[in-house]
């Protein structure tokens, strides 16, 4: 991972970024549609649903995020992974693994044995890395509103065992 890029948790003012961070990367790379944003904006208002259980983290180079990804409690054993990308600008640094990495160690530290997310079918490299990490697609459904083409959403499950 490039030495000058680093991860920490959110402070004050960096959900509202990460949400405009996450909206642009799927804009450019997939062509989203600014519909997407106000499904992007509802959701990272779970980040405060459990302050305790629930974690933002920030990837930073320059001042500017470059990844996030967010960790959202569902229920005493159950997370969420949410919020995961990597800007273009460093991906094959491995700051994907590790931003996956830090996050799962949450999960592990906090008692989540069940983690699960939901991807679209076009985030090849992402699912590289859920694969990678012990995920298991589980569910798929098509997706008409967030782009001018058809997706497919997929969600993916991690259980220890």
């Amino acid at each position: 991972m490039d030495s000058d890029v680093k991860i920490r948790e959110y402070g004050q003012g960096d959900p509202s970024k990460a949400v405009y961070f996450y909206f642009r990367i799927f804009e450019k790379q997939f062509n989203f549609i600014g519909a997407v944003e106000e499904y992007f904006i509802k959701n990272m208002a779970e980040l405060w649903d459990d302050i305790d259980k629930n974690m933002l983290w920030i990837a930073e180079k320059d001042g500017e995020i470059v990844g996030t990804v967010m960790i959202v409690r569902k229920s005493d054993t159950t997370a969420q992974l949410r919020y995961f990308a990597v800007d273009e600008s460093v991906q094959g640094q491995q700051l994907g693994t590790e931003l996956l990495k830090i996050a799962m160690g949450f999960c592990r530290d906090n008692g989540y044995k069940h983690v699960f997310l939901w991807t679209i079918d076009v985030c090849e490299s992402a699912k590289h890395l859920y694969h990678k990490f012990g995920f298991r697609q589980t569910e798929t459904k098509p997706n008409n509103r967030w782009a001018r083409y058809p997706l497919v959403e997929e969600r993916w499950d991690f259980s220890e065992t």
